[in-house]
């Protein structure tokens, strides 16, 4: 409901051009990750959080489900997996709208700890998990922060590889990779990544043509 809340008052906010609404929909996501960082951590502190306990409530639970045998439909059990993927969702979700606002100091945190839930959550070669990574990488690269962009790309551009190759996901991580280097003046890496982007742009279809000259006109 918090997340929600959030989402609501930012909807207003861009309605409206009112700065006071994004600070109320900061504060309701911050209420919102902190409540499901909680929950994930009480689900981790046992250890085993998905084994089931022989308290009145496990008793209570097992009468349940005999009641609902006749239909087949037995709620799944939250655990520390699904709190994971609430809590990873959430805190993108806060991560995004900090980046909107270029506010990229109070972002980098909560991209980082829902990279590592997701990972967690996904494995690493997860095609969404790569181009969040991406992502990162290129926020790093918008603030001079090289170095911390490189290895993001490298694992992003990886795991493409396995998941999705020949996806125009893997050619622009592809492009933005080349783009960091040719910031950097690496001209000989730059054109490595430039070249393999252009291998799988040039084998799909419905491409905008405008973009893709502007693209080849950086590789010149």
């Amino acid at each position: 409901v918090y997340m929600y809340l959030g989402d609501l008052y930012l909807e207003q906010a861009g309605q409206e051009t009112k700065p006071e609404l994004r600070g109320k929909a900061a504060e309701n996501y911050k209420k919102g990750t902190d409540m499901y960082e909680k929950i994930y951590s009480q689900l981790t502190a046992g250890g085993d959080s998905e084994s089931e306990t022989d308290s009145e409530d496990g008793k209570e639970k097992k009468k349940g489900e005999k009641a609902d045998k006749g239909d087949g439909k037995n709620q799944p059990k939250y655990g520390a997996q699904e709190a994971a993927s609430d809590l990873f969702h959430a805190l993108k979700l806060f991560g995004d709208f900090y980046a909107e606002d270029e506010a990229y100091s109070q972002a980098e945190p909560l991209y980082k700890r829902s990279l590592e839930l997701e990972e967690f959550v996904s494995g690493p070669e997860d095609k969404d998990l790569a181009r969040h990574k991406a992502k990162l990488a290129e926020m790093y690269c918008v603030q001079g922060k090289l170095p911390k962009a490189e290895p993001l790309f490298q694992e992003a551009t990886a795991a493409l590889e396995k998941s999705d190759p020949g996806s125009l996901q893997l050619a622009n991580v592809l492009y933005n990779f080349g783009g960091m280097y040719y910031d950097q003046g690496q001209f000989g890496e730059a054109e490595v990544r430039f070249k393999q982007a252009f291998k799988i742009f040039d084998k799909l279809e419905d491409q905008d043509q405008q973009d893709l000259a502007q693209k080849r006109i950086a590789l010149a």
